[in-house]
């Protein structure tokens, strides 16, 4: 499929163009980004700068004022897709310069609905690198634009990440109260209608990130693993092989829960299993984030099975 819809960056660009050249785009986009979701943005990087190269082309054509519009924002949409991709094979200054790109077209395209997800993307970027501060300006500033769109969906979205960002600080008190707005403003929302770049936040997603938010403040308060581990029992359930990032990420994240909570052996079997999965995957961020598990595992090194995971996960990050 991804073949039938996907154009290198030398082929040519029509002089004229319509709405089915725009949606040609937007088919292509939601190709790829199935890709990155389910094997790494490592895995369709290369397609998206292809695509995106010929995609800008489409500027110099003439076309409708609707057209135009409908341009800007599959552009936009394509861009945010260059930058999470760039983000998640590791190149930092090169997706936040897709990311403020992006942007600029979301603008031109009106729809804050889009600039919320773009400035929820940009804000992921720094929660990643531990920069929980930063992070939250973004998601504030992706708040807005959200509120302004009118979607509970991308409300939902930026109040998920909210608490996760103050989990990291260690704030359980504001974490609850967004992570239960987030729950709220997801229950109101249409998914049916939701735009193809905030398609994913959905139930599923909903438990991943309470397990996530709990996970973050286990690192403060380890009775927060009791919750997070049931979370992730439930986000795990509904993941399919189309989500193999997703699945990496919560496997890793729910050993690391059961290792704070006292269950080693669990915790290293899981372990293992975020592993395994970790490495089937091209992306530098779940590489990453098994900084924390191993971290868990090292310290609990009267184990001989959890001294071991610590130095797979060490030896796998430093290839």
């Amino acid at each position: 499929m991804i073949h039938a819809v996907v154009r290198r960056g030398d082929d040519p660009a029509p002089s004229n163009i319509g709405l089915s050249d725009v949606k040609d785009v937007e088919a292509a986009t939601r190709a790829m980004r199935a890709l990155d979701y389910q094997f790494g943005g490592g895995a369709c990087r290369d397609a998206v700068g292809a695509q995106l190269s010929w995609a800008l082309r489409l500027l110099g054509s003439t076309g409708t004022e609707v057209v135009r519009r409908r341009l800007f924002r599959a552009l936009a949409d394509l861009q945010n897709l260059a930058g999470w991709t760039t983000f998640d094979v590791g190149l930092l200054d090169t997706s936040r310069s897709y990311f403020a790109i992006a942007l600029e077209f979301a603008k031109q395209s009106g729809d804050p609905g889009l600039m919320s997800n773009i400035r929820y993307r940009i804000g992921r970027v720094y929660l990643h690198h531990k920069d929980a501060d930063v992070a939250l300006k973004w998601f504030q500033l992706g708040q807005v634009a959200a509120q302004d769109s009118g979607s509970e969906l991308a409300v939902a979205v930026l109040c998920g990440n909210e608490a996760w960002a103050y989990a990291m600080r260690g704030d359980d008190v504001q974490a609850m109260k967004l992570l239960g707005r987030s729950r709220d403003e997801l229950a109101k929302a249409n998914l049916a209608e939701a735009p193809d770049w905030a398609r994913f936040y959905n139930d599923t997603d909903m438990y991943a990130m309470i397990g996530t938010v709990h996970n973050e403040l286990s690192a403060f308060d380890p009775r927060h693993a009791a919750i997070a581990i049931p979370a992730f029992g439930q986000a795990l359930a509904r993941y399919d092989d189309s989500m193999a990032r997703s699945r990496a990420f919560t496997l890793t994240m729910l050993a690391t829960s059961y290792l704070r909570q006292g269950d080693v052996d669990h915790g290293v079997l899981i372990g293992r299993k975020a592993l395994m999965l970790a490495s089937a995957v091209k992306s530098k961020r779940v590489t990453d984030r098994l900084q924390p598990l191993q971290i868990e595992a090292a310290r609990r090194s009267s184990s001989p099975d959890s001294r071991e995971l610590s130095d797979l996960i060490r030896q796998h990050r430093s290839v």
